[in-house]
């Protein structure tokens, strides 16, 4: 193959005998292979000195993960799917849309090839969605979607729990933060504070 020549000069600094040059490589119309780039300096009396180095391009994405299951629990779905085939994986997309939309939504990416579950309980109870995942490596090249997975979202049963609440009890006075920490298994929505005179006045 022809050796493509991709600049004559790249002086950048200089100062007295060091000198540092950078150029910018558009790699976007080579295919995948392996590619050599010859680098050659020169001082001012025209002494020469080269390096060779091999450089290898990719442009495969990563294989998609073969399936995707999850587990539905009050309104709450767990997503979990196995490790791509790639090696050079680096994480993943998590995708998602209602059964009668066209087009899926990202709604998770997962910066590691490690972790592979997802809890979603930003969801309506009795809608059914559908979930599929890609897989993406460290130049950002996304496989296929996985095989898409559908699930009917069950009613929410769980209760909201008070976990804390601040003035804890008793004498108060002035004015006061009433505060309360709670949890639940979706997201809470609302909290209500109600007053009673216990002394009937």
């Amino acid at each position: 193959m022809e050796r493509v020549y991709l600049v004559n000069r790249a002086q950048v600094d200089y100062e007295h005998t060091k000198k540092y040059a950078d150029i910018k490589w558009d790699m976007t119309y080579l295919k995948s292979g392996s590619y050599t780039v010859l680098y050659e300096l020169y001082d001012e009396d025209d002494n020469k000195d080269t390096r060779e180095v091999t450089y290898v391009i990719d442009r495969t994405a990563p294989y998609a993960p073969q399936t995707i299951r999850c587990h539905e629990d009050n309104g709450v779905v767990t997503l979990s799917w196995p490790a791509s085939e790639s090696d050079d994986c680096a994480g993943y997309y998590l995708y998602r849309k209602g059964k009668a939309n066209e087009n899926y939504q990202l709604i998770k990416t997962v910066s590691s090839s490690q972790e592979r579950t997802y809890t979603d309980s930003a969801l309506q109870s009795g809608e059914t969605y559908c979930y599929a995942v890609k897989a993406y490596d460290k130049y950002g090249q996304k496989s296929e979607f996985s095989k898409e997975i559908e699930v009917t979202v069950s009613k929410d049963e769980d209760v909201p729990v008070i976990n804390s609440f601040v003035p804890t009890e008793g004498k108060v006075s002035g004015t006061n933060l009433l505060k309360i920490t709670a949890s639940d298994n979706r997201k809470l929505s609302k909290a209500k504070f109600y007053l009673k005179n216990l002394d009937g006045e």
